[in-house]
């Protein structure tokens, strides 16, 4: 949330356009804010809330513009880039600010990740949250949407700052057959071991009467969610 092989470069693109224009068409009328939501330099709440999503704390006008960046497709190129200097060619590409963690990342348990560790990656037209949940996994590492910037930090640190988030699913449901197949198939998206009936740190609580659930994840899995029902819709 390395590199795909060239067969499977293809089939990228064209599934990443379309998350392209699903996700700004459902994202786009909730861009504007009043001038009266806060005063300058406090965070602003969305001036509207989103139709398929309802976040804790309030999403804000900041946070979303990084969740619209993270669909705007990127092609980037590198073999063996450190971590620092790839972050900024993102910035650059997606025009949202990417941070590297360092501190957190030279604590980082059970070992220490070098803030500046090689990056391999090679995408053509893929979107931004694409391109980081195929990237970091594999280097131990994750990341944060937080005060209008884009984190990159380590696994563990993610866990630790859970994002909690409701999913009204009503109109993708009609029965209440539907809404319990849904619910099978966005819990089976996740590791089993993170589920907290499993031990782990995550969370999945059922709303039946009003089809609705809201999961405590990692930021990385709840845009994996959020990208799930999004195809689910433009079906």
């Amino acid at each position: 949330m390395v590199g795909h092989a060239e067969a499977r470069r293809g089939g990228l693109c064209a599934v990443g356009g379309r998350r392209l224009v699903v996700g700004v068409l459902l994202l786009l009328p909730f861009l504007s804010v009043s001038a009266a939501d806060g005063a300058k330099g406090e965070p602003k709440p969305l001036a509207k809330p989103h139709p398929y999503l309802v976040t804790t704390p309030p999403l804000t006008e900041e946070d979303f513009q990084v969740f619209v960046a993270m669909r705007k497709p990127c092609t980037i190129e590198t073999n063996g880039k450190g971590l620092t200097e790839f972050a900024e060619e993102l910035s650059k590409l997606a025009k949202v600010e990417v941070k590297v963690d360092a501190d957190e990342l030279r604590r980082a348990k059970p070992r220490a990740i070098d803030p500046n560790v090689p990056v391999t990656a090679k995408y053509e037209g893929v979107p931004l949250q694409t391109i980081l949940w195929k990237t970091l996994p594999p280097l131990g590492l994750d990341y944060r949407v937080k005060n209008g910037q884009l984190i990159i930090t380590s696994r563990a640190k993610c866990t630790r700052h859970l994002v909690t988030w409701k999913y009204p699913v009503s109109d993708l449901c009609v029965s209440r057959g539907q809404f319990d197949d849904l619910v099978r198939q966005v819990h089976a998206m996740m590791p089993r071991e993170a589920w907290d009936n499993l031990g782990g740190y995550a969370s999945l609580v059922t709303d039946t009467a009003n089809r609705c659930f809201t999961v405590s994840h990692t930021q990385s899995n709840q845009d994996h969610i959020l990208d799930f029902l999004v195809q689910k819709r433009r079906k």
